[in-house]
């Protein structure tokens, strides 16, 4: 009893299709017969579009939701046997990176973020040009919700001038990012 706002086949494993919904979002393995929520715990609600990533070691689907967060999540080899001899699905392990606020912002914003497994987090400002301007987390940490603030200023302390900011964050291998305006 899902309304479906977006549905995504992957193409390496037509088997293996993705539903955003209200509740969140949702996988199957086996063509629809059986749909398991995907969230991890995380508060996705209102999921409205799915992307997965090219083929690759870092393959990863992102689902946009109509609250602004962006749900980051990597599908796992689908089909394992589990004790009794019996087939089933890993279900991926994600993350979510929620818009900054307030957005735009002048003297200080914060970075929301909601992690389903401990893991290796970075989050690190670049300036449009790309160029690394802050890195506000390195670190280990374990399921959870977390905020951190970013005061507007580079590395050594300055104030950055006025204009577009990446927050890049990186959970292990994966990565999401959200654009952020700094207006002085």
């Amino acid at each position: 009893n899902h309304s479906i706002n977006a549905i995504l086949v992957d193409p390496l494993d037509n088997d293996l299709v993705y539903a955003g919904t209200r509740d969140g979002c949702l996988v199957t393995s086996d063509r629809g017969l059986q749909w398991v929520l995907m969230n991890d715990g995380l508060d996705v609600l209102d999921v409205t579009s799915l992307v997965l990533s090219p083929s690759g070691s870092d393959r990863t689907l992102f689902a946009g939701t109509n609250g602004g967060g962006v749900y980051c999540a990597q599908p796992e080899e689908s089909d394992q046997e589990d004790s009794d001899g019996m087939e089933s699905s890993s279900l991926p392990s994600g993350f979510l990176l929620s818009q900054n606020y307030p957005n735009p912002f002048n003297a200080s914003t914060h970075i929301s973020f909601t992690l389903s497994r401990a893991a290796h987090v970075r989050l690190v400002i670049y300036n449009i040009s790309g160029q690394r301007v802050n890195a506000l987390m390195d670190e280990d940490l374990g399921s959870g919700r977390y905020t951190v603030a970013w005061d507007g200023r580079n590395a050594s302390g300055q104030p950055v001038s006025s204009g577009l900011y990446v927050c890049l964050l990186c959970v292990d291998e994966h990565r999401c990012a959200r654009k952020m305006m700094l207006l002085r």
